[in-house]
């Protein structure tokens, strides 16, 4: 049997509603309006915070009226689920997205483009791998992260997977490359952006596009 919490609950009821820019008496009139069962202010206060009681007390068609203002599905404002709706928690299961991130995708008026674009950037592993890397670089003062680093010194570029010497010089996290040069974080980080920008050259480089009558027509350049 299902453990509920009940503080969640409460703080996703409270959320949802914030959401919409209505206060509890709003919310409850636009449900009666609707001719919906629906509760009294002080239950749901109650049940914003978090009150166990209050959720024993209520019934199934006064939550799932609420469910249907705020848009989501029971299983979401009960924690059973971490996004609004069922489609949405299946792409979430899949593949991580976060509920605000799935909304924008399919919400975009250009949502074709932008889906294509990433489809491409995830199957072109090196963009993310780079702005991954880019990213836990910048954040963590640990020098662990740079053991997924090695700066070769002929080409300017920040390759994976090779061995380096990690320290530390006056609180300054670095590495030493295989021709002794000590190379601090911010100019790894700056070859990782070089890297990104001409990575992001490279892909838009294997692409055509052109206006049509439906939209624009992406196709991949032959040689």
């Amino acid at each position: 049997m299902h453990k509920y919490n009940y503080i969640e609950i409460g703080n996703r009821i409270r959320s949802e509603r914030k959401k919409m820019g209505v206060s509890q008496v709003e919310l409850l009139d636009n449900i009666k309006d609707k001719g919906k069962p629906t509760c009294s202010r002080n239950i749901l206060s109650q049940l914003e915070n978090g009150d166990e009681t209050a959720f024993n007390g209520i019934s199934m068609e006064k939550m799932i009226a609420l469910c249907e203002e705020f848009d989501c599905s029971l299983s979401y404002l009960l924690g059973e689920y971490s996004c609004k709706n069922y489609d949405n928690e299946f792409i979430h299961d899949k593949t991580g997205l976060t509920d605000d991130a799935i909304d924008v995708l399919f919400a975009n008026k250009d949502k074709t483009k932008q889906l294509f674009i990433l489809n491409e950037l995830i199957t072109q592993e090196s963009i993310l791998d780079l702005i991954t890397k880019y990213f836990f670089l910048s954040k963590s003062k640990s020098t662990n992260v740079l053991e997924e680093f090695y700066f070769n010194t002929d080409n300017g570029t920040v390759l994976p997977g090779k061995d380096c010497v990690i320290g530390n010089i006056d609180s300054e996290i670095y590495c030493i490359s295989e021709n002794n040069i000590a190379l601090t974080s911010d100019i790894i980080k700056s070859s990782l952006l070089n890297n990104i920008q001409e990575s992001l050259i490279l892909f838009t480089n294997k692409y055509d596009i052109a206006r049509t009558d439906t939209g624009w027509k992406i196709t991949y350049k032959t040689e």
